[in-house]
């Protein structure tokens, strides 16, 4: 009986050995497909048009793609820990911490108008979407989208005092002059940048249409405006499709008797 025990002992052994190995087998294959979704998660949102964060519930940053990196100028593990009120100016951390709070008490989705200064020194509007993201032990962290909007609120601010001022009187909107014989002049190729930017296409879909790089289309554009002696696309749309639609009459080519 003890000859046979031992016999089975080394068995035993190797059944369990054989257990282990594929324990480990298994979770190595499991961590591997885990940093192929991260480095495919990370991938997605490094090629989005908008800053992408994680705050953990200490306000740390545990996550940002390079959108949110590229306005701050630094590298982006130096960025990793640190807090609102280390990198933004502390009216524009008072407002995100805030809007985190409020993330975190909701627990659900919010969508909100943020506006503060920016590392640039600039006072930004952001479309913010925000988050709560419950971790295990109780705790929330909080991640969020950020679409720059400053430009359209600029915008936005500009055409309304437009709207004032044409309803009170005080601006009388004047057609941009431009240069006629010129404009009449063009060659092909600018006729057809003029064309597609008076269509609403931008640079870089004129570049794509026409099948030239992105800074000769804007070589184009510059010389384009510098012919028409005009100051913006706005003016040249403008410019162009008013004289488009009332063409100069031809000269007359009846002859007195």
């Amino acid at each position: 009986m003890k000859r046979s025990h031992s016999a089975s002992l080394p068995k035993q052994k190797h059944h369990w050995l054989r257990l282990l190995q594929a324990e480990q087998r298994r979770r190595e294959q499991v961590e591997s497909e885990l940093r192929t979704w991260q480095d495919r998660f990370r991938l997605f949102l490094d090629q989005a048009p908008m800053p992408a964060f994680i705050r953990d519930e200490n306000g740390r940053h545990v996550y940002g793609n390079k959108p949110w990196a590229a306005q701050f100028d630094r590298p982006l593990e130096k960025l990793m820990g640190k807090t609102n009120w280390e990198l933004f100016p502390k009216e524009t951390a008072l407002v995100f911490e805030t809007s985190d709070h409020a993330a975190r008490e909701r627990g659900e989705v919010s969508g909100l108008l943020e506006s503060g200064l920016a590392p640039d020194g600039k006072r930004h509007w952001w479309k913010v979407y925000k988050f709560p993201i419950p971790i295990p032990g109780g705790k929330t962290w909080v991640g969020g989208l950020a679409l720059d909007v400053s430009d359209l609120v600029h915008a936005t601010t500009r055409l309304s005092t437009i709207e004032h001022d044409l309803s009170t009187g005080r601006l009388i909107p004047e057609a941009p002059r431009g240069n006629v014989t010129e404009l009449r002049n063009l060659s092909p190729r600018l006729r057809q940048v003029l064309e597609l930017l008076a269509a609403g296409w931008t640079i870089k879909e004129v570049a794509g249409r026409l099948g030239i790089s992105q800074k000769t289309a804007e070589a184009h554009r510059m010389k384009l405006l510098k012919r028409l002696e005009l100051r913006s696309v706005v003016e040249a749309t403008r410019f162009y499709l008013e004289q488009k639609s009332h063409p100069p009459t031809p000269p007359s080519t009846h002859r007195k008797p």
